[in-house]
């Protein structure tokens, strides 16, 4: 097992509750709005909306809320465009959940990253990391429709560290 680091130290499953469970507006939680709830998680995603679910009881009693939870009015002009990267094959925030959360906001642009796995990083993409690259260098956006490819098939024999070496070198 590796030796844990001391900066990232394995907060495990109560800093995961903690972010959240204290956003969720508890509110909304009750046992007649349970099964609406549930429904629209499984909606959301077929493949995680059950495993999501099953947390839904967890929320009402977390101990406390946090100061800072945003719960709504997602219309914003901002001073900088803004990127969203959705994944194509992502189980727990599909695409249409970036085009979801783009939609309230001006000046924005969603790049599809075509990868399987959580996050682009999962399935790491050459065109996806020179877009982010692009975008927190120089503020510039991809082109609208923009959609990047994984650098590996799904089953081939490549190696992370050898995706990773390629984003190095690129």
């Amino acid at each position: 097992m590796p030796p844990q680091s001391p900066i990232f130290p394995d907060n495990g499953k109560e800093a995961t509750s903690g972010i959240q469970f204290s956003d969720v507006p508890r509110e909304r939680i009750n046992t007649t709005s349970f099964p609406q709830v549930v429904q629209e998680l499984y909606t959301t995603s077929r493949l995680q909306g059950d495993l999501y679910a099953a947390l839904v009881p967890s929320y009402r009693d977390w101990p406390f809320k946090a100061k800072g939870a945003y719960l709504g009015g997602f219309k914003a002009k901002t001073k900088n465009p803004i990127l969203f990267v959705g994944g194509a094959l992502d189980p727990i925030t599909p695409l249409p959940n970036a085009y979801n959360a783009s939609a309230g906001f001006e000046a924005r642009v969603v790049l599809e990253h075509g990868g399987y796995g959580h996050t682009s990083a999962a399935d790491p993409s050459l065109c996806t990391a020179r877009a982010i690259r692009a975008y927190f260098v120089n503020g510039t956006l991809p082109a609208t429709g923009t959609k990047c490819e994984p650098l590996f098939g799904l089953f081939s024999n490549n190696t992370r560290e050898e995706a990773l070496a390629l984003l190095d070198a690129s």
